[in-house]
């Protein structure tokens, strides 16, 4: 029952939620799979294989230090209409060369974009793949956002999600116009 106590935790599997983890020091966290769901992380977060997911359900998870995801190390993020998981970082974020960015939709994004991390100091690294119909922008300073890709179907000119006789005529009905229709990048 000493909180001061030097300890080893390890997570390699399964899942371990927690509303808070803290850690004294000479203790470790051997974070090396598994899925690590946690409101508040209050030391360094090394994550050496296995999956951080904020929060429960769409949640935050805030670390009090930074945060290096190293190879084979995924980022799950879960979105429900206009919200998502975000990760708070109180320090660097290194992304490492090899992890994933894992997006589980609830329910459909209502959302053309989702803040889903912020960081205090530096971000280095990048994300080696992202699931499909996703993207990420790091362009604004401590910030990573991610962007709902809403690309329509090519040649669908009345957005109906099908191409077919009435996408054909809405063309005809605008040839040499300048108008710019649905899912097409060029006028008339």
């Amino acid at each position: 029952e000493n909180p001061t106590a030097a300890a080893t935790l390890s997570l390699s599997g399964g899942e371990l939620f927690a509303e808070q983890i803290d850690k004294s020091s000479g203790s470790t966290f051997d974070f090396t799979g598994g899925t690590l769901h946690a409101d508040q992380v209050n030391f360094d977060l090394v994550i050496a294989g296995g999956a951080l997911a904020p929060g429960s359900s769409i949640g935050t998870t805030a670390v009090a230090g930074n945060t290096t995801l190293h190879s084979a190390s995924t980022l799950q993020i879960e979105l429900e209409g206009s919200a998502s998981d975000q990760l708070i970082v109180q320090g660097n974020l290194d992304l490492g060369n090899d992890t994933a960015l894992e997006i589980n939709e609830l329910a459909t994004p209502s959302l053309s974009s989702y803040l889903i991390a912020q960081y205090s100091g530096l971000l280095s690294g990048a994300f080696h793949s992202v699931s499909g119909g996703y993207a990420i922008d790091t362009t604004t300073a401590g910030e990573i956002w991610l962007i709902v890709d809403t690309a329509g179907l090519p040649g669908d000119y009345n957005d109906d999600g099908v191409v077919n006789a009435a996408d054909y005529t809405m063309w005809r009905d605008h040839i040499g116009q300048a108008l710019i229709l649905p899912n097409d990048t060029t006028p008339g």
